[in-house]
């Protein structure tokens, strides 16, 4: 198991191996320290380097001694891979002639699978310490997945460095968010990544594809970035957790919240009068009805009137939206007086939207009035006017028709008349009286 051995400046000499905790021991090995601060004569107890004993895998330790006699100690350890197989590099100091040890940390970023590596991981690592800084060095497989077109191409490891202490905090953003809408993709951008190592994308728990690449890898740069795009697995309005986790461990680096917006029409509905006279005073109102369910209309979700237009008869447009006065959440009133010559068709056009963390939703209503003008009243107001004359006229003539009739059908009485003589003169005939 590769011992490793380092003399302090005090002389006690330091030996860092891997071995199993017993020989029928189903953990395949820890990783030990031992001193001796005879010369070798005599040895210590073997002390557990690595904190965590498990079932996983702790070897190729190394170790070197500074000049304040402080033991610094690295190895590979597969605590952090489900599986057992992977493995990153931790980091631990000694003191007091190796009888405490301290908190293990890990030095890398990523670990590494050896499927990925064929199989190859190299024989060992290293250690130099200068002056109060630590600089390990091991073999690192992150490169040995490499994006290619949409393939990927497998390698082995690379030597990696690194000095430890702080580093960046990854951060995961996502662009434009709240404008992916249904079935479109959505861009992600990192910072702050392990250099040139792969990820998984997780949308709430699900992978999701890199789009860039066709493939289940998300790849860093040399500095640490990374933007990609992914195609949401939910078309359905909603917030979603965006998360980028480690390959290996399946640890989170970071999470974001994406917003699937729901990006159905509003409904805009306007009642007001049909018909108008020159000068009176009109009044819409109107409604807006939301495709969102209202238990899911939250996170601040926002109803305006973008605008509230008035075409003329003769096409000339009136902006109205200043007009427009709110009388509750998602209903308002406009009002307009009528010019004294108003005549013909009103157009009244109302533009609405509804704007939120989870909905970006728009519509547009429509209402017509039509406005009769004076001189058509003072028409139809004369034209009434006249047919009462006619009606009246035809009446009375009708009256006097009957009057003649019922004088020309009526017969005279009889005029009287003296009897006639008992002895006519013979020379004067008898006649008749008239008719």
């Amino acid at each position: 198991m590769f011992p490793s051995m380092d003399v302090a400046p005090d002389g006690t000499v330091y030996i860092a191996y891997g071995a199993r905790q017993a020989k029928y021991s189903t953990d395949p090995a820890d990783v030990y320290l031992v001193a001796s601060i005879d010369g070798g004569t005599t040895w210590s107890l073997p002390t557990m380097i690595n904190d965590h004993s498990s079932q996983n895998g702790h070897f190729f330790a190394w170790l070197r001694v500074s000049s304040d006699n402080i033991v610094h100690i690295i190895w590979g350890d597969q605590r952090l891979d489900p599986v057992g197989l992977g493995y990153d590099i931790f980091y631990a100091t000694a003191t007091n002639h190796g009888t405490t040890i301290s908190p293990n940390s890990r030095v890398t970023d990523v670990g590494t699978d050896p499927l990925f590596t064929i199989g190859f991981i190299g024989d060992y690592f290293n250690l130099a310490v200068s002056g109060n800084q630590t600089y390990p060095v091991w073999t690192d497989g992150r490169r040995a997945v490499r994006p290619l077109g949409r393939e990927i191409l497998t390698g082995e490891t690379d030597i990696f460095t690194a000095r430890l202490g702080p580093r960046d905090t990854p951060s995961l953003a996502i662009q434009n968010t709240g404008n992916s809408g249904y079935q479109q993709p959505v861009t992600i951008t990192a910072t702050g990544l392990p250099r040139e190592a792969f990820f998984v994308a997780r949308m709430s728990g699900i992978p999701v594809i890199s789009q860039t690449h066709l493939l289940s890898f998300f790849f860093s740069t040399r500095s640490g970035n990374l933007t990609d795009t992914i195609l949401p697995t939910s078309n359905y309005y909603g917030a979603y957790s965006i998360g980028l986790d480690e390959w290996l461990s399946g640890a989170p680096l970071s999470t974001t919240t994406l917003y699937v917006v729901d990006s159905r029409s509003l409904q805009v509905s306007i009642n007001g009068p049909t018909t108008a006279s020159p000068g009176d005073n009109i009044t819409w109102t109107i409604q807006i009805i939301s495709p969102t369910e209202p238990a899911t209309q939250g996170l601040g979700s926002t109803f305006t009137i973008n605008q509230a237009l008035l075409t003329t008869p003769s096409r000339s447009v009136q902006d109205l939206t200043s007009n427009v006065r709110p009388s509750g959440q998602t209903s308002y009133s406009v009002s307009l007086k009528l010019p004294s010559n108003a005549a013909g068709s009103y157009t009244l056009l109302v533009n609405a939207s509804q704007t939120g963390a989870l909905v970006r939703s728009s519509g547009t209503g429509t209402a017509t009035v039509t406005v009769n003008s004076q001189v058509q009243n003072i028409a139809s107001l004369a034209s009434s006017e006249q047919t009462y004359t006619i009606i009246v006229g035809l009446i009375a003539a009708t009256g006097v028709a009957l009057q003649v009739i019922q004088l020309t059908r009526r017969r005279p009485s009889p005029p009287a008349t003296l009897p006639p003589p008992a002895n006519p003169p013979p020379d004067r005939p008898t006649t008749p009286p008239p008719a």
